[in-house]
């Protein structure tokens, strides 16, 4: 009998174990919860948001050429793009690693009944006390390195979700998702801007109202 208990009981010890295991190995790894600087998300990743658990900074993030998310789109912008007038604007600014990174959420009237407006914008640059200069570099070369080939992987990404090149933004920029989950990555000067909308739109619409945003965003980065 103790030799019976002693073997169930290791049986459950290993599907304990494995079932931890399987629960914290998940694809994408938030570099603000990571103990390492930034993790390096997978390219077939649909959403590829850096700050998805967002932790706000022990201290309020400074310093020269540190740029606040919330100073680069006007509300009468948002309005012009989502078609209904801007409640209010939330910051968030927390730090992950070497990067800083800057997030405004902004929150939209709309009528009663209608899908939700909102629009994210999320500046992620290099934290000026880090002492590094191309950290957001780096990580965007982890995150969208691998370039789509012909034109049939690029018609293959459209319909998976994963990155898929944006033309005219920055230094370059990808979609990833689709139309419930998705945004556009814009890489400029040393700086990572994300934004994602709100609303019933499809694909091809969220594209091309998020790069009227971003257009207005590139042109305030100094």
């Amino acid at each position: 009998m103790a030799l019976s208990r002693t073997t169930l009981l290791i049986a459950c010890l290993v599907l304990w174990v494995c079932g931890c295991e399987s629960k914290s190995a998940g694809p994408l790894a938030s570099p603000v919860n990571s103990t390492q600087s930034e993790p390096v998300p997978s390219r077939g990743a649909t959403n590829v948001n850096v700050a998805a658990n967002p932790q706000p900074a022990a201290s309020p993030i400074s310093g020269p050429g540190f740029v606040d998310a919330c100073a680069l789109l006007d509300k009468a912008e948002i309005s012009s793009v989502q078609g209904a007038p801007v409640q209010s604007t939330v910051p968030n600014n927390q730090l992950s690693g070497a990067l800083a990174i800057s997030q405004c959420y902004y929150t939209v009237i709309v009528p009663e009944g209608s899908k939700n407006l909102s629009v994210h914008l999320e500046l992620i640059q290099t934290d000026p006390k880090s002492g590094r200069t191309n950290a957001v570099k780096d990580y965007w070369e982890r995150v969208f390195g691998e370039k789509p080939g012909g034109k049939e992987e690029v018609e293959e990404d459209r319909e998976s979700g994963r990155p898929l090149p944006v033309e005219g933004l920055g230094d370059e920029a990808f979609w990833t998702g689709n139309s419930k989950a998705g945004a556009v990555y814009v890489l400029k000067k040393g700086k990572m801007v994300r934004i994602s909308l709100g609303g019933p739109d499809d694909v091809k619409t969220k594209i091309e109202k998020s790069k009227k945003l971003a257009a207005s965003v590139l042109k305030r980065i100094s």
